[in-house]
C-alpha cells in the first residue's frame, strides 16, 4: 500500500481506495473483501507506540479477520472430522440393536404361536436364540475397543483445536510480531503463521483419516459377520 508523509490525508485516501477496486478487480472479488495493510506503517507505529498509525495500518483488522477466520475453520473442522465419523459408529450400534430386538420379537411371536401346537419346536427355537446371541455377542467387545479408540483420537483433535490452543498460538504469534522491527521479520512471522495453520490442517487430516479407517474396519466386521448392507462414508473435504 502506497503511503507516505508528503501526500495528503484525502490522496491517502484517495490512493487506498483505488489500489483496492484494482486488486478486488483484478483477483474477481468484491471489494471489501480486500484488506488494505501497510507493513512498514505498522513497523514505524510499533516503534513510536503509536496506537492510532497501527489502526490506520490495517493490520490490527486483518489480525483481527485472521483470528475469527481460525475459530470459523475450528468449528467446522470438528463438526466434519469428530460429528460425522461418530453418527457412522453410531448408526451401526442402532442398525445392530434394531436387528436384534426384531428377531428376538419374531421369535416370540413364534413362540407364543407354536407352543400349543409343538412343544419340540420351542427347543429348536430356544437353540436358535442361543446361537444368534453367541454369534452377536463377539461383535460387542470388538465395536467397543474400536469406539474407545476414536474417543480418544477425537479428544486429541478437540485438544489442538480447543479456543486456549488457538489463543496462545495467536498470542505467541502477535508476540513475534511485536519483536519484527524489520518488513523482513514481519513477512518471516507471517509466513511463520501460515506454515503453523498449514501443520494443523495437516494433522486434522491425517486423524481423521486414522477415524474413518477405524470406522470402515468395524463397519466391514459387522457387514461380514451379520451380513449388514455395506455402509460407506463420505470423504471429508
Amino acid at each position: 500500500m502506497l503511503w507516505d508523509e508528503i501526500r495528503t490525508e484525502q490522496e491517502i485516501e484517495a490512493q487506498i481506495a483505488k489500489q483496492i477496486s484494482s486488486t478486488a478487480q483484478i483477483l474477481g472479488i468484491k471489494s471489501d473483501q480486500v484488506f488494505a495493510i501497510s507493513a512498514r506503517q505498522a513497523l514505524i507505529a510499533k516503534i513510536k507506540k503509536d496506537q492510532n498509525l497501527l489502526k490506520r495500518s490495517g493490520f490490527e483488522e486483518f489480525e483481527y479477520m485472521l483470528a475469527v477466520s481460525m475459530l470459523d475453520s475450528k468449528q467446522s473442522i470438528i463438526a466434519k472430522t469428530v460429528v460425522a465419523q461418530f453418527s457412522e459408529m453410531m448408526k451401526v450400534s442402532r442398525k445392530l440393536t434394531q436387528t436384534e430386538l426384531i428377531a428376538g420379537k419374531q421369535l416370540l411371536d413364534e413362540l407364543k404361536n407354536l407352543l400349543d401346537e409343538h412343544g419340540g419346536m420351542s427347543k429348536i427355537l430356544l437353540v436358535k436364540v442361543i446361537s444368534d446371541r453367541k454369534r452377536y455377542e463377539p461383535s460387542v467387545p470388538t465395536f467397543n475397543k474400536a469406539y474407545i479408540k476414536i474417543m480418544f483420537i477425537g479428544g486429541k483433535l478437540l485438544r489442538h483445536l480447543s479456543l486456549a490452543y488457538l489463543n496462545k498460538s495467536i498470542a505467541q504469534s502477535r508476540l513475534d510480531i511485536d519483536e519484527s522491527w524489520t518488513t523482513i521479520g514481519f513477512n518471516q512471522v507471517m509466513r511463520g503463521l501460515s506454515k503453523q495453520t498449514s501443520e494443523l490442517a495437516e494433522y486434522i487430516a491425517k486423524e481423521s483419516a486414522l477415524i474413518k479407517k477405524l470406522a470402515d474396519n468395524i463397519c466391514d466386521v459387522i457387514q461380514y459377520k451379520h451380513h449388514f448392507d455395506k455402509l460407506s462414508h463420505q470423504r471429508l473435504a
